[in-house]
This record gives structure tokens, sequence and C-alpha cells, in this order.
């Protein structure tokens, strides 16, 4: 089966946390989607509107938390260290930021000029 790339990693811990496993999945709702905008158009949005917000920021609480099960098995201070200086950053400030800073301490730590 395949999984859908579009999303990222929380797309695919979203679909898989709540059954999606196969390729099947992302054809699905695209099909789902291209029906509401071309056949609904304008009010497809107000459908899709009426989803409450809290609804879509548990559904992505949970299949956060997914994605948050594999810190656990860091052994290495580094990686976490690293984990949640990215994980700040991308809230406090900009996820690009913080995949920059993640890149740039990943890189210290490797060569070794900081440690922890």
């Amino acid at each position: 089966g395949g999984f859908a790339m579009c999303h990222g990693s929380g797309g695919l811990a979203a679909h898989y946390r709540f059954g999606g496993r196969t390729g099947f999945t992302p054809a699905l709702m695209g099909i789902i989607l291209l029906f509401t905008g071309i056949f609904l158009g304008p009010a497809g949005v107000d459908l899709l509107q009426i989803i409450p917000q809290a609804v879509l920021g548990g559904l992505l609480f949970f299949s956060g938390v997914d994605l948050v099960r594999g810190v656990q098995d860091f052994g290495d201070k580094k990686a976490l260290f690293c984990f949640a200086v990215v994980l700040i950053i991308s809230i406090a400030v900009n996820p690009a930021l913080a995949f920059l800073v993640g890149l740039i301490l990943h890189f210290l730590f490797n060569k070794g000029w900081v440690k922890i």
C-alpha cells in the first residue's frame, strides 16, 4: 500500500492513527474533495467549515502524540535536546526557522563543537 506523501509525517500519522493504512485512503480523500469542489463549489467550503476547530485540533493532537512516541526511544541526550529545541522554536516562532536551527544544531553535535 501507499501512503499520503503530500501531508508529510503529520498527515501520515493521522491517516495511520485513524485507520487509513493503504493507498486507497488518500485516493478516497482526493475523490471526495474533488467531488465537493466540482459539484458544490463555494458551498463546499461552507460545508467543510461546519467541522468545529476544536475537533480538528483534537484529531491533530492525537496524531501528534503518535509522532512523539518515537522520541521515547531516544537514548541519546543530544537527539532529545535537538528535538526539544526544534519543537519549541516551531511553536514559538516558525517551523522553517526551527528546521534550520535543528540542522545547524545537529551538525554542531556531529562535529563535536557542542556538548551536552
